[in-house]
């Protein structure tokens, strides 16, 4: 990509140059005598030197930070240049005229630019800053586009950073809790343990399934189908305590949404509201369809313990990585109500046609 960029710049710097040169060749008619071979030399001797020094011009511009080390050496340090350019190109074209065996006695009044010859001096001059502005004006724009590329890759970095942090919430003791209530089953309904340990296997391979990548973005039917099996799991530690209402509203289930968007949402719920609590509690869980957004819902009516840790890991992330990825265009609310607590998710509707 590098290699192709510098080509199309070489080629560009080459035609500018040689627009200069047809600019000479303009003035051929001008001149009755001449032939069209020695105006090409002419233009050749009038172009080619400075073409070959302003290379060395692209080249300080790498070399030399813009207003380093401070304006007002910057300042001096490329007016200098700008000098010694235009004295080396006139300096060049003398050389050349040299060797091509022409009369060159104008030459020493035109290295001091006086008379006639004052017009090259300053084309020099100009012909440097035009030089150097470009270069510079490239150099800026590659570094704009470097801190964008370095910005992006830091803000995936860090969704996928956070992604994981959700997984992680996932594993340790929700794992441990299912294994103890898979344990007290064993002998008690076998067929149930052994149920279990099926859903336990489909929660995990769901979470490796986004943890390699394949499901960053998921249907509402696939998380959804996620979040039964994990309610069904949490229901054997809790029993009846645990009381779902779920409405997910048949139009939004091809809605795609970032893996682990609802399940922290639903963990928060039992964790902070509907475990703690001796009678447990209700959690209502909705998701439907309004014009082209899509509005998921999770209330319970737990003690209220949820609203201390509303601003906490779980729901935190998922806030961040909605925004991230949706560019501010998607919302997670956070609400302490009289009775229970209530998040609400509002993001774009975008839709799925794959099973």
């Amino acid at each position: 990509m590098r290699a192709s960029s510098s080509r199309r710049i070489a080629l560009a710097y080459l035609g500018a140059w040689s627009l200069l040169g047809l600019a000479y060749l303009s003035a051929f008619p001008a001149y009755p005598g001449a032939t069209l071979g020695g105006h090409l030399a002419d233009a050749a001797t009038n172009v080619a030197p400075g073409a070959l020094l302003g290379v060395a011009v692209i080249a300080a511009a790498h070399r030399i930070a813009w207003m380093r080390p401070s304006p007002g050496w910057f300042v001096a340090i490329q007016a200098g240049f700008a000098l010694a350019y235009s004295a080396a190109w006139m300096v060049a074209m003398a050389a050349v005229v040299t060797a091509r065996g022409l009369d060159v006695a104008g030459y020493s009044t035109l290295i001091l630019g006086s008379g006639p010859n004052r017009w090259q001096a300053i084309q020099g001059i100009v012909v440097y800053l035009v030089i150097a502005g470009l270069a510079y004006a490239y150099r800026g724009d590659r570094h704009s586009r470097e801190q964008a590329s370095r910005a992006d890759r830091a803000e995936m970095l860090r969704s996928r950073a956070e992604l994981a942090a959700l997984r992680a919430q996932l594993n340790p003791h929700f794992i441990f809790n299912t294994l103890h209530s898979v344990h007290a089953l064993v002998r008690r309904d076998p067929d149930a343990a052994q149920t279990a340990v099926e859903r336990l296997g489909d929660l995990l391979r769901y979470a490796l399934a986004a943890k390699t990548g394949a499901h960053d973005d998921v249907r509402l039917s696939q998380e959804w189908a996620f979040v039964l099996t994990y309610l069904e799991l949490e229901s054997l530690r809790l029993g009846e305590r645990l009381r779902v209402d779920a409405k997910i509203a048949p139009e939004a289930e091809a809605a795609v949404i970032p893996a682990f968007t609802l399940q922290p949402l639903v963990e928060n719920a039992i964790k902070h509201a509907i475990a703690p609590s001796v009678a447990g509690g209700t959690v209502r869980i909705r998701a439907g369809v309004e014009g082209d957004r899509l509005r998921l819902s999770v209330e319970d009516d737990g003690s209220g313990g949820a609203v201390v840790d509303s601003t906490g890991v779980g729901l935190s992330l998922v806030r961040r990585r909605l925004a991230e990825r949706y560019a501010g265009d998607a919302r997670l609310d956070a609400q302490a109500r009289a009775v229970g607590f209530a998040v609400r998710a509002d993001l774009p509707l975008v839709r799925s046609d794959r099973p």
